[in-house]
């Protein structure tokens, strides 16, 4: 009995974690091609398709690369080869 609400106690803070780490993404990649990857807190990421981004996050690609972003108000922006952008915010004012 003890065990089973520790598990259910576990499973819910994991939960709450996952939905605050998805929370924090403001855009996600949905293409890239060659040479593609992010820096974030001074690690740098791969960033494939599919690569959540958050704002403070820095892209780059390649002198083979490029990146498509959509963001979370669907707004969507490119790059091409031997760019780098940063991420420095994302506000979406509702009307």
């Amino acid at each position: 009995m003890v065990r089973s609400h520790i598990l259910a106690g576990v499973a819910a803070t994991l939960a709450l974690l996952m939905n605050d780490a998805a929370a924090m993404d403001v855009a996600r990649i949905k293409s890239s091609s060659g040479r593609v990857h992010l820096e974030r807190g001074g690690a740098r990421l791969p960033a494939g398709v599919g690569t959540g981004l958050q704002a403070s996050d820095t892209v780059i690609t390649g002198a083979n690369g490029s990146v498509g972003i959509t963001f979370t108000d669907d707004s969507r922006m490119a790059a091409g080869p031997n760019s780098a952008f940063v991420i420095n915010a994302h506000r979406i004012e509702r009307r």
